[in-house]
Formats: C-alpha cells, sequence, structure tokens
C-alpha cells in the first residue's frame, strides 16, 4: 500500500464517517520522504497516505493501538440505570402499539431503532425497524404472542446500548442487527 515498507505493521485502524481508512504503524515509516512516526495517525484515500493527527508530545517510544474515531452513541432513558424520560408503551388504534422515548444520554444519536423478542425467550430480540427517521415514537402493529421491545439510539454507522438487564449488565446485540454496536457507558 502506497509504498510502505514490509516491516511495518499496523497497529490500529478505523475509518472516518467521510470514507477514509485512518492507521497508524507500529515504528517509524518513511513513504513518499516523509516520515511519519508511532502514535502518529495517517490518512488512506484510496492512493495516497497523508497525516491525519499529530500529537509533538506523544512519547517516540509509544505506540498507538485500539483507538475509534466514531464517538459512541449511548442508551434510551430506562428509569433506573440512565435518567431522563423513559420508554413507555401504550395501546393505539386497532390494536397497534405505541412506543415513545427521550432522547438518548450522551453520544450523538441521530435516530433510533426499533427490537421486538419473544418473552419467556429474553435476548431473542430481532430487528423490527432499522430508522425511526429520527421520532422518538412509533406506532406500528406488534407481531402474534406475548412481545418485548427494545429501542436502540444509533448514528449513521453504529447504535448504542440495547439497555442494562435488572442487574446492570448490558443486553447483547439482537440478531439480524441494524448496525455495528458501540456502547458508551452514561453519566
Amino acid at each position: 500500500m502506497a509504498g510502505v515498507p514490509e516491516y511495518a505493521n499496523v497497529v490500529g485502524a478505523d475509518e472516518t464517517p467521510d470514507g477514509r481508512i485512518v492507521i497508524t504503524f507500529d515504528v517509524p515509516v518513511a513513504v513518499a520522504g516523509v516520515e511519519y512516526l508511532p502514535g502518529e495517525l495517517l490518512a488512506w484515500n484510496g492512493t495516497a497516505l497523508s497525516s491525519f493527527s499529530f500529537d509533538p508530545a506523544w512519547p517516540p517510544g509509544m505506540q498507538m493501538r485500539d483507538f475509534s474515531l466514531t464517538l459512541p452513541v449511548g442508551a434510551i432513558p430506562d428509569g433506573a440505570f440512565v435518567s431522563g424520560v423513559p420508554l413507555t408503551v401504550s395501546q393505539a388504534a386497532g390494536g397497534n402499539l405505541t412506543l415513545a422515548w427521550g432522547a438518548a444520554c450522551a453520544g450523538p444519536a441521530i435516530d433510533f431503532e426499533i427490537y421486538e423478542g419473544t418473552i419467556g425467550s429474553y435476548y431473542s430480540h430481532e430487528a423490527l425497524f432499522c430508522t425511526t427517521n429520527s421520532q422518538t415514537s412509533a406506532t406500528f402493529t406488534p407481531s402474534a404472542g406475548s412481545r418485548y421491545y427494545l429501542v436502540v439510539p444509533r448514528t449513521a454507522q453504529r447504535e448504542g446500548s440495547y439497555g442494562q438487564d435488572s442487574q446492570g449488565f448490558e443486553r447483547p446485540a439482537g440478531d439480524g442487527s441494524c448496525a455495528i454496536q458501540q456502547v458508551l457507558a452514561c453519566p
């Protein structure tokens, strides 16, 4: 890739919202006459590397690993672990349900997803809607049987928390997730 020497190892990578790949190496690397140091983030635009971020105070012998460029998404208020207006369920006309909730804590959530599962078979939730078009409520016809619903905040690239169980443990992502999950503990 772009004249990177074979001895250099990529030790961290992520993608920016505009699609550039950002990487960092384990050793100093000279590419096209420019030396890049461990801890310096480099952007790959598909044809060339360029400096993405450099901290002159970064210790010269230290590597940067496992970084993330995307902000964690947050969680929907639940009335127990996350403060704010929690999810409510009400019956609507024609046997429909209306879910309503408050804004996600922390993070840059711009939209929401709704997952549906079977009561008694917890963690069976599957994507019902991958978007609510940024609305904090949704009315729909529920599936037959005893069901539970989870509302998950999301950004364009990531989804946030599915909420916590009664012991405070993070619920796992559902089958057929709408996006890659990235969770931020709410203050």
